[in-house]
Formats: structure tokens, C-alpha cells, sequence
């Protein structure tokens, strides 16, 4: 009886060390994560000004683009441009080509400007593997 004590005592305080020992090394990831994270910020500023772009170019460069063809239904906003890997296909079945402009001039376009944008984008369709360049405004 006072073995079957004595190695119930040590099974329950060995479980004890391996959830303090987990809780420790989830700790010390954690820390490590968020050190490297901040690295890893300060050597891309440290580069964004080293090799800063300029002119006209640069300024295309630092714009946030977004996509106009769609709106986050959470939060109302249009989601930033490019295709996310989990998702190259959308509702419907087949892919819909994303209308991408600077969230600047997005913000100033009408929803039906917008609109007609994204139609004459889809209608141009995708012929080849590289993206369709279609004007954002009609030509009068």
C-alpha cells in the first residue's frame, strides 16, 4: 500500500513539473516570438531608409492599395489589394479579378464609378497569366 502511495505521489508531482515546465517554455517562446518580431520591424525601417525609393515611383510604392471589387462586411472597409493563398477562389465558383487603387483615391470615388470600374475590369477578362490593365475611369 505505501508503494502504490509513494508512486502516485510522484506521478501527480512529476504532472505538476510538465505544466509549470510547459507554462515556462510557452512563456519563453513567446518572448522570443515578440523579440524577433521587433527585430525584424526595426531592420525593415533601417532598410526602408537606407534604400528609400524616390520620385514617383516611390510614392507608388509606399501607397496602401486596396481592392474596390470587395468591402470587409465586418468592418465596412475594402480589404487591401493582392490574393491571399487560401483564397484564389471566391463565392460563385470561379475567380473574380480584383480592381485595385490607392485607398486615397478609392475613398473619393462613388460607389457607381466604383462599380462600373470593376464591370469593365471583369469583362475584360483574363486572357493570358498576367493581369488585364483596364482604365479606372471610361474615356469620353
Amino acid at each position: 500500500m505505501d508503494l502504490v502511495l509513494l508512486l502516485v505521489h510522484q506521478s501527480t508531482s512529476t504532472l505538476r513539473w510538465s505544466q509549470k515546465a510547459k507554462a515556462w517554455w510557452q512563456n519563453k517562446i513567446q518572448t522570443s516570438m515578440t523579440r524577433l518580431s521587433d527585430l525584424l520591424v526595426e531592420v525593415s525601417i533601417d532598410l526602408d531608409e537606407k534604400y528609400k525609393t524616390k520620385g514617383s515611383l516611390g510614392k507608388w510604392l509606399r501607397q496602401k492599395w486596396v481592392d474596390i471589387s470587395r468591402k470587409d462586411p465586418k468592418t465596412g472597409k475594402h480589404p487591401p489589394c493582392g490574393a491571399s493563398a487560401g483564397k484564389k477562389e471566391r463565392k460563385g465558383g470561379s475567380a473574380k479579378y480584383p480592381k485595385c487603387r490607392p485607398a486615397r483615391s478609392a475613398a473619393a470615388m462613388s460607389k457607381g464609378e466604383k462599380r462600373s470600374a470593376v464591370v469593365r475590369k471583369r469583362k475584360a477578362g483574363n486572357p493570358s497569366r498576367k493581369p488585364t490593365m483596364v482604365s479606372t475611369f471610361k474615356k469620353k
